[in-house]
C-alpha cells in the first residue's frame, strides 16, 4: 500500500512539473515575440518622431525663405542660376565640376534605416 501511495505522489509531482514546463514554454513562445515586436515598434515610433521633427523644421525654414524673398528677387536669382542670364555689364563665369561627392544627412540615414526595419518587420510577421 505504501508503494502505491509513493508511486502516485511521484506521478502527481511529475504531472505538476510537466504542466509548469508547458506553461513556461507557451509564455516564451507567445509573449517573447510580442515583447520584441513592441520594442521594435516603439523604436520605429521614436525614429519617425525624430524624422517628423526634422521635416517640420525644414518646412518652417522653407516657408520663411519663401516669405522673405520677393517675386522679383526670386525670378532674378533663378534666371541667373538656372538659365545663365546676366545683367548688362556683367560677365558670367561657369566653373566645370570635375568630381562629385554625395553626402547623406543623418536624417536620410534614419529614413533608410526605418524603411529597412519596416520591411524586416513585415518579413518576420508573415513568415
Amino acid at each position: 500500500m505504501r508503494k502505491k501511495s509513493l508511486h502516485s505522489k511521484w506521478k502527481i509531482i511529475f504531472i505538476i512539473v510537466l504542466i509548469i514546463i508547458i506553461v513556461f514554454l507557451l509564455y516564451k513562445i507567445i509573449f517573447d515575440n510580442t515583447i520584441k515586436r513592441w520594442k521594435f515598434l516603439r523604436q520605429q515610433t521614436n525614429n519617425l518622431q525624430k524624422e517628423l521633427n526634422y521635416l517640420k523644421e525644414e518646412n518652417t525654414k522653407l516657408k520663411k525663405s519663401a516669405n522673405t524673398e520677393s517675386n522679383e528677387e526670386y525670378l532674378e536669382k533663378e534666371s541667373r542660376l538656372s538659365l545663365g542670364m546676366q545683367k548688362e555689364g556683367e560677365t558670367v563665369v561657369v566653373l566645370e565640376q570635375t568630381t562629385t561627392t554625395t553626402t547623406t544627412k543623418p536624417e536620410q540615414n534614419i529614413l533608410n534605416t526605418n524603411i529597412n526595419k519596416i520591411i524586416d518587420f513585415f518579413k518576420n510577421w508573415f513568415h
